[in-house]
């Protein structure tokens, strides 16, 4: 197995552990350890006892080899930190065939390792197995449980009368929903109207809680996988399809409940009024990003195709120019960060990759999230109501202080940075390095100098965004 580091809570130091004394421990396991001597550069240690192992599954290949006593059945792992040989008895094979990637469950009886397969995941050379093995391999869950299958089939496909009771009607609004041509869920929607003084934005948000209850086991299985997993060729939903593609995704023609966030803004971007409410709506159009660029670039035929709601495309894109611009005075940080969608082949091999665009239509539903997600955070914490809000802390000075040493080192003039380094100021030297050979390195440096983004019950405001007020009512990407 070789020799490892075992990294104890609330401690910095960590303490080697050679290959003799790791008993049967295996990468990720928790385990009590005794420290006995201080090496050359760490304290020396052996494990005394595996209190709780990282790896409960397997994925590999099924194999078989004979021995005296008979056919030996076990998997191959081909998962990197669990490289083992679990054993398989006949009657645990599920009706895996030998030579296929299987992924078992597996339990330790001193040094040995023990599996009982759950799910024949396929053979080797099928298109878009090594994507399949990958998910497994991550702890990624695949299919969805029985009692979550019998719960979803009373799950009605279609908005029933009791349903629309005490919310509001939308239905007559062009709401739309905006997101990438192979999209196939739509979570979020939007629609615009306005007069002389303000804008009155409706960002739409499709209502899962009507749907998945409190500790039912569907809420119990969405909340073990935390999120949807977008892979090279395929998602795996945090959701059945039947929710996350149909009765959950605010699909085009069709009546859909949603919460709704409406918020009044002025020409200068200040939000002068809002409500937030439960209602129903009716997607008038499926948009992409693509066809939304092509309308605010003037292509007549795409237009005249949408021209019910390209004035609406025209003010959208209008006062999105309003709110972004109004972050940027307050010190928003716009970090580029490439991002590539790869194209695959039918087999499930890689054809193309290519370099995803940010053009006005994803900055425009980028805004509109953001400000939604803004006023949601503002409501909740001046009503004292509970919330995960997603918190973004003050950097640490000192590595701001020598990237920012750097910068001037390359005889970029950057405004005093003496005291403690301001969004805006980052803001200032981004610009500055932009023409830069440079700029890609300096822009990683400058982001990793970041504190993490993470989830907190206090509401301690945003710093790369400047807002006071933040939370995850929608994904703003």
């Amino acid at each position: 197995m070789g020799y490892a580091f075992a990294k104890v809570d609330n401690e910095e130091e960590e303490y080697y552990i050679a290959e003799g004394d790791l008993l049967d421990a295996y990468d990720g396991d928790s385990a009590l350890i005794y420290p006995y001597e201080r090496g050359s550069k760490l304290m020396n240690a052996r494990v005394i006892k595996i209190t709780n192992r990282a790896h409960k599954t397997i994925v590999g290949l099924l194999k078989c080899k004979k021995t005296k006593k008979g056919e030996k059945y076990y998997i191959k792992s081909s998962i990197k930190s669990f490289p083992v040989n679990a054993n398989v008895r006949p009657e645990h094979l599920n009706n895996a065939e030998v030579g296929s990637i299987v992924y078992a469950d597996v339990t330790y009886q001193g040094t040995a390792i023990n599996a009982k397969i759950t799910q024949r995941v396929g053979f080797p050379d099928d298109p878009g197995i090594e994507i399949s093995q990958i998910a497994l391999e991550y702890g990624f869950f695949t299919e969805f449980p029985l009692d979550v299958l019998d719960e979803i089939n009373n799950i009605p496909d279609i908005v029933l009368d009791n349903q629309k009771e005490n919310r509001k009607d939308f239905t007559a609004n062009l709401a739309i929903t905006i997101d990438g041509d192979d999209s196939k869920d739509f979570d979020d929607a939007v629609y615009l109207e306005c007069d002389e003084d303000t804008y009155k934005l409706h960002v739409y948000i499709a209502d899962v809680a009507e749907y998945v209850k409190e500790e039912a086991p569907l809420d119990i299985e969405a909340f073990k996988r935390g999120t949807s997993v977008y892979l090279a060729d395929r998602v795996i939903p945090m959701l059945p399809r039947k929710l996350s593609n149909g009765i959950c995704s605010l699909n085009e023609g069709v009546e859909r409940l949603v919460l709704a966030c409406i918020m009044e803004i002025d020409k200068k971007g200040n939000l002068v009024n809002y409500e937030i409410c439960e209602g129903v709506i009716k997607s008038a159009h499926r948009m992409t990003y693509n066809n939304v660029n092509k309308m605010l670039n003037g292509d007549e035929k795409i237009i005249n195709k949408y021209n019910d709601i390209y004035p609406m495309i025209l003010k959208m894109k209008e006062l999105s120019d309003i709110i972004r611009q109004r972050r940027y005075k307050k010190g928003g940080i716009e970090f580029e960060v490439d991002e590539y969608k790869i194209n695959l082949n039918a087999d499930g091999s890689p054809n193309e990759i290519l370099l995803r665009t940010r053009d006005s239509a994803e900055k425009l539903i980028e805004d509109f999230m953001l400000q939604a997600n803004e006023t949601v955070a503002y409501h909740m914490s001046i009503s004292n109501l509970p919330c995960a809000y997603r918190i973004h802390e003050k950097p640490d000075q000192e590595k701001l202080h020598n990237v920012f040493s750097l910068i001037s080192n390359m005889g970029v003039s950057l405004k005093n940075t003496k005291n403690d380094i301001h969004p805006k100021q980052i803001q200032d030297a981004l610009e500055k390095i932009s023409d830069s050979p440079y700029q890609p390195i300096i822009n990683n440096m400058l982001l990793r100098s970041m504190m993490k983004a993470k989830y907190n019950e206090k509401c301690l405001g945003h710093y790369g965004l400047a807002m006071n007020y933040y939370c995850h009512f929608t994904s703003p990407i």
